[in-house]
Order: structure tokens, then sequence, then C-alpha cells
């Protein structure tokens, strides 16, 4: 293996697989490779690696070792969905998103799951309004899915905007506006 050609397989493993990935793939190698890698990095990269390849010898490891330890496949992290994203929401993060909505819709989404979130948020509104929602709440969902969802994706991009900005003051509401014009699709 050329020298450039091990360098590049060296940094696309430090980079999918850390440091520790990054060590094995380089105690795999020759030593006059390995310290032509070590020579290219940063001090503070090679330091890292130089204390995980002491690491290894000390423990024993051989370069054949490292074939089996790199082709173990890691298994994937379970897929979130947005169902996930929602049910895993704070009570205060679903109390700014509903803060300003109708007692209505606020009462139309808690009727769609058993959300661990809902009976702290309630208590975050004003008793008045808490009451307003409670007598919304339907007896059973009304049979309207393409509706149901629009709601649901609507609440979740504000999940999820909510999750990457900081919680902002907010007088008029888009998911009431959006509310409105899917109610008149479903008449």
């Amino acid at each position: 293996m050329d020298r450039h050609a091990c360098w590049r397989h060296f940094i696309w493993r430090a980079q999918v697989s850390g440091y520790r990935q990054a060590a094995i793939a380089l105690h795999a190698v020759g030593a006059a490779d390995r310290r032509l890698i070590l020579a290219e990095l940063p001090a503070a990269d090679r330091d890292t690696l130089t204390a995980y390849l002491r690491e290894l010898k000390e423990l024993g490891f051989d370069g054949a070792d490292a074939e089996e330890v790199l082709s173990t496949p890691v298994p994937p992290p379970p897929a979130v969905t947005s169902l996930d994203r929602i049910m895993a929401a704070s009570p205060a993060t679903m109390f700014a998103i509903f803060r300003h909505e109708p007692a209505s819709m606020v009462a139309q989404f808690l009727a769609l799951e058993d959300w661990p979130w809902a009976p702290a948020m309630l208590e975050l509104f004003p008793a008045i309004q808490r009451e307003r929602i409670r007598a919304a709440r339907p007896c059973a969902v009304p049979d309207a899915p393409a509706r149901q969802r629009f709601v649901f994706d609507a609440v979740f991009a504000r999940v999820d905007a909510t999750a990457c900005q900081q919680p902002q003051t907010r007088h008029a509401s888009p998911l009431a506006s959006l509310l409105r014009k899917v109610t008149s699709w479903t008449r």
C-alpha cells in the first residue's frame, strides 16, 4: 500500500469510527507505514493515537487481530420516528407549541395518543384554558385521517423546529390558520 493511500484510509477510518477504530486500523499496517501516517497527523491526534497503539500493544494484540475487529459489524442505532420525537418532547416544549392554539385543536391532538407529557403540559395552562381543552376533548377521535396526519405533521414540524431554536414569544398561531384551511377541505 503506497503512503498516500494508507494515509487516506487511516483518515477515513478516523472520521467514520473515531480514534479507537483508527488505532486498530493503524495497528494493522506495518511499522514503517504507521510511522509515516503518524508523522502526517497533527500533534494532538498523533498523541491520542500513540496512546491507543501503546494500549493495544500492552494488551497483547498483534496486527492480525485488527482485521477481525474492524470487520465486526456495528448495529445501527434504532430509528427515531416522528411519533417518538413528539412522545419524548418535554411538557414545556409542548406548552410553547400549543399555548396560543384553540382549545379544540389542542383537545383533538391530545386525543390522538396517550401522550406522556400531556398531564404536565395541561397544568401549565391557566385554569380556564385547561377546562376549555378538557371540555373540547372528543369522546372518540373523528374519522378524518388526512386531517389528523396534517395536524400531526404540523405539530411535529414545530417540535423539530423548537429543538433547533431558542423559544420565542409568539402571538400569531400558524397551526390555527393551517387547521382552518384543512377544516374547509374536510367539510
